[in-house]
């Protein structure tokens, strides 16, 4: 065999160890029940990906070998560890006890571009967010009015995003989860990088930069009902409640559309 054979051969065998550590990785992933969507690339020797839920977005990063993957998803309440193995068609991880199948829908993926290096950071702890911010005696003595609604927006998620031009259902320049916990916290996930390309159904970018948490609760204002968030920065928003839009769970004000989950609350 000749030196430029050799060489050939070499190359081509490299190229085929590493085609058989990543392929069943990389690409685009799904659950069975479309919950929980999952991208993957390979960068170096590691896979970088996106996990997406109704939650928000999550950066992960992992080491593989042909047939298993470990590694560790950053959330804004904590960083969770993951294994798994590929299976005939998909994925199969653990995290926290928990099995999560997915599916593989296509073997490319939209991360090309997307460096996601900088999410790679240790998030806020559990224990950390229910101890500096502990929820206030207030929300354990509504009466009347304010303890129905107050029961009536614990334990919901309310999600709203807003599109860069009302005119345009095709695109969208931030989306928002709140999750509002019975016991008074509230955790906030946001990405203002978020869009939606296609009008007939295409495929949503974007990586959750928010992590803010803290505690909520209801109070009146000259007669109005608010609730007011007190951010664990020190930081306070309040908003006036409009029960008509509750009820609805869906309403709209502008180019912002929103909507409120009720027991779909994500509260560790």
């Amino acid at each position: 065999m000749n030196s430029a054979a050799k060489v050939f051969f070499i190359c081509t065998l490299f190229s085929s160890v590493l085609h058989g550590q990543n392929s069943s990785f990389i690409g685009t992933f799904i659950t069975p029940n479309g919950a929980v969507g999952l991208q993957l690339k390979a960068v170096g020797s590691e896979l970088h990906g996106l996990l997406v839920s109704t939650e928000g977005m999550y950066a992960l990063k992992a080491e593989n070998t042909a047939t298993t993957i470990n590694g560790t998803v950053f959330t804004n309440v904590g960083n969770y560890s993951f294994s798994g193995q590929a299976i005939q068609g998909g994925l199969n991880l653990v995290s926290e006890g928990v099995n999560y199948t997915f599916y593989q829908t296509s073997t490319q993926h939209e991360l090309e571009a997307m460096d996601l290096t900088p999410y790679f950071t240790e998030g806020i702890a559990t224990n950390t967010e229910e101890t500096t911010n502990s929820p206030t005696s207030k929300n354990m003595n509504y009466t009347g009015e304010e303890k129905e609604l107050f029961n009536y927006i614990a334990g919901s998620q309310l999600v709203f995003y807003q599109r860069t031009s009302i005119f345009n259902d095709s695109t969208a320049s931030s989306i928002t989860y709140v999750n509002f916990c019975a016991d008074g916290r509230f955790s906030l996930n946001y990405d203002g990088g978020f869009s939606v390309e296609g009008r007939y159904g295409g495929n949503a970018h974007g990586v959750t930069r928010g992590k803010n948490y803290g505690t909520w609760h209801l109070e009146r204002r000259q007669g109005a009902m608010v609730g007011v968030l007190n951010f664990a920065d020190g930081t306070q928003s309040v908003y006036t409640i409009n029960k008509n839009y509750l009820a609805q769970g869906r309403w709209r004000i502008g180019n912002t559309q929103y909507a409120l989950a009720r027991n779909k609350a994500v509260c560790r």
